[in-house]
């Protein structure tokens, strides 16, 4: 099971605080871009992207690392940021339910694995969601994140609300977005990045961690 296999990571929040000025403007830039695409339109796919140039520059300075799975990884693990990510989830209401509902969707596979593409349309809701999950499941894949969804369902429980978990399924939607896997036809893939969005900016900005 992967999240009994996590390790505390080793970062330095302060390495943002020491970068170059013009690289910390760059970072925040897009980072205020995202919100400003995000307000008045339909869908979050721009703004999310813009989000995680800013999200990804941040963590590439604060982990020393370039790969990105590694930086996730790293990111996902560290004690200090997955603590103020529940302390979010405890405080605001609006967070704690757009967290949940992601993790209730959960999880996020990998198109490039399945082995037809051509799927039907379904509703952006949670049965929509839980419909489209035993269809791609029905084929056999295992590739999706968090790669130990599995394990929990099966287990009986649910996948934990927790920033370890979160930030698994937000980098691969991430990834799906990037590679042009999602298309803002889908409303089920729209609804998927409008929550993403939503925790991934709320998190950083509530954090402080681009001040």
């Amino acid at each position: 099971m992967w999240c009994n296999n996590l390790r505390q990571s080793n970062l330095s929040v302060a390495n943002y605080n020491n970068l170059h000025p013009e690289g910390q403007r760059l970072i925040r830039s897009w980072f205020d871009r995202s919100w400003q695409s995000y307000e008045g339109n339909d869908d979050a796919f721009e703004a999310f992207i813009f989000l995680w140039i800013s999200f990804n520059g941040w963590a590439t300075c604060i982990t020393g690392l370039f790969r990105d799975a590694s930086i996730i990884d790293s990111v996902a693990n560290n004690q200090v940021i997955a603590t103020e990510f529940i302390r979010l989830v405890r405080n605001d209401r609006e967070f704690a339910e757009n967290v949940r509902e992601l993790c209730d969707m959960l999880p996020i596979f990998d198109p490039r694995r399945l082995p037809n593409r051509n799927w039907g349309l379904f509703s952006p809701d949670q049965e929509g969601r839980r419909r489209q999950i035993q269809q791609y499941l029905q084929t056999g894949t295992k590739s999706f994140n968090p790669p130990c969804w599995k394990d929990h369902v099966d287990a009986g429980g649910r996948m934990p609300t927790d920033w370890p978990h979160v930030l698994k399924a937000i980098y691969q939607i991430r990834c799906n977005l990037f590679h042009g896997q999602k298309t803002a036809f889908q409303e089920l893939d729209r609804r998927l990045v409008d929550l993403a969005f939503k925790i991934l900016h709320r998190f950083v900005s509530d954090g402080g961690y681009l001040n």
